[in-house]
């Protein structure tokens, strides 16, 4: 039942999905947003078949997500490169998530100015069709950002840890 609903609520979620199966076995290529291309080979075997169908499905969107991830990494990388008085550094890249390393006096300004700049303002996405050719909008897409402050991975800070070192208690 949420399988129908999604479809039901987001109906051209089917047809474009099938469109993304047929490319693969007729032109044997798609693009994802950023012009990357997939391409599939010829086979008789239904497994390949629908292994290449599924991979299809699953381009468009994984692809410009990972795209505009690495976009964002070379804004951050550029942005560090410009304003030397910055130490965070990037340390792990999770899907469409980033670890950061960021000194305690820097976090303010890297949540309110670093990540909306590379993450979002510097990285706009413009739609694109799997024939590679640019959809016909007025603006581009932008990622959306959540941050999460932590001393450790994994481990949310408490507000007296923050106090403790100082950090401003908004920013967590």
């Amino acid at each position: 039942r949420m399988i129908d609903f999604y479809f039901i609520q987001y109906s051209g979620t089917r047809e474009f999905l099938r469109t993304c199966r047929e490319r693969s076995q007729n032109e044997r290529w798609l693009s994802g947003s950023f012009g990357r291309m997939r391409r599939f080979v010829t086979s008789r075997d239904r497994s390949v078949i629908g292994e290449q169908e599924r991979q299809a499905q699953n381009f468009p969107i994984q692809n410009t997500v990972a795209d505009a991830v690495w976009q964002a990494i070379c804004n951050f990388r550029d942005y560090r490169l410009e304003h030397t008085h910055l130490n965070y550094r990037m340390l792990l890249q999770i899907h469409d998530a980033i670890l950061f390393e960021v000194p305690i006096v820097e976090v303010r300004e890297f949540k309110e100015t670093v990540l909306p700049l590379c993450m979002v303002e510097r990285g706009p996405i413009w739609p694109r069709y799997l024939d590679n050719t640019p959809m016909p909008v007025e603006t581009p897409y932008y990622f959306g950002i959540d941050t999460d402050v932590q001393l450790n991975w994994g481990a949310d800070i408490t507000t007296e840890q923050a106090a403790a070192i100082g950090l401003d208690l908004d920013l967590i």
